[in-house]
């Protein structure tokens, strides 16, 4: 146990070194590093609290490679973040698929100016509660709205999976994993929520997350009249080819349908996510 802790604290101190934690480069280089330590001497167990360079006070399981990555180097997707955050003014509305535990969710309303608002989905049980923790530490109530179900381009019940190889990562559930079944989740095309009434905004929906490991591009085609109506300033979404070919998609499908609705990538992060912006 002592040595696991002094793992810990090493990768901590290594983590907020500035050539690791404000380049690409090095935080790629630490994911591995963090990756074999984990590997070699075990996860420390329980949550880890952190401040990040956001401001955001968040609570991180380490067997998320996600969190652990935040807690180690206090900052984690900062570029997504930045691009988020810069594209909002105002009562500008922040739409956030797959929120997880609130990694962008927190992080950018706690940027966001007074009027503004975000609307995070998460179907995950554990995960959707652990955002609501996070909401009460950071004083967000009523700032963040959470929905407790998933995105899609029909209405369904979908069997919510851990991936066989990495069944304690959180981070990592999908639709099209064989792995342990998480829970059972209702999935709602987005602009049919919205038709409904189901989801209330208060603004103009400026920014749009999408990280659903292989549904991204069914999500995109439920919110297809919301991206022409709204045309958000940014949309981030995750575009890891293999992920996406477990589904039966691909990178240049999401790259072909976003361009239908008049965007193209701004900055494409290898093996994580895309930026679009309108043309």
């Amino acid at each position: 146990m002592f040595r696991c802790e002094s793992v810990e604290r090493c990768l901590q101190a290594v983590g907020r070194l500035s050539p690791v934690a404000g380049t690409r480069i090095g935080r790629v280089a630490f994911y591995w590093i963090m990756k074999e330590a984990h590997r070699r001497y075990g996860v420390p167990e329980g949550l880890r609290r952190v401040r990040t360079v956001w401001g955001a006070t968040l609570d991180c399981d380490l067997a998320d490679n996600a969190q652990a990555q935040l807690y180690y180097t206090g900052c984690f997707s900062d570029r997504e973040i930045a691009a988020i955050v810069g594209a909002l003014d105002g009562d500008d509305v922040f739409i956030d698929v797959g929120a997880h535990v609130g990694i962008f969710s927190i992080q950018v309303a706690v940027q966001q100016q007074p009027a503004g608002s975000v609307i995070a989905f998460e179907p995950s049980p554990d995960s959707a509660d652990r955002l609501r923790r996070h909401i009460e530490m950071n004083s967000l109530d009523g700032k963040i709205v959470v929905k407790e179900l998933g995105l899609w381009d029909e209405r369904s019940v979908l069997e919510l999976r851990a991936p066989p190889e990495c069944s304690d990562d959180p981070g990592l559930r999908s639709a099209f994993w064989d792995g342990s079944l998480v829970a059972s989740v209702e999935v709602w095309p987005f602009d049919e929520l919205v038709a409904r009434g189901e989801v209330e905004l208060k603004g103009r929906i400026a920014a749009i997350k999408v990280d659903v490991e292989g549904s991204e591009v069914r999500v995109l085609r439920g919110m297809r009249d919301t991206l022409i109506a709204h045309r958000p300033r940014v949309v981030v979404v995750e575009t890891v080819e293999r992920t996406l070919r477990i589904a039966g998609h691909s990178v240049r499908e999401i790259d072909e349908l976003m361009a239908e609705l008049g965007y193209a990538p701004s900055e494409r992060l290898r093996r994580s996510n895309t930026i679009y912006v309108p043309k």
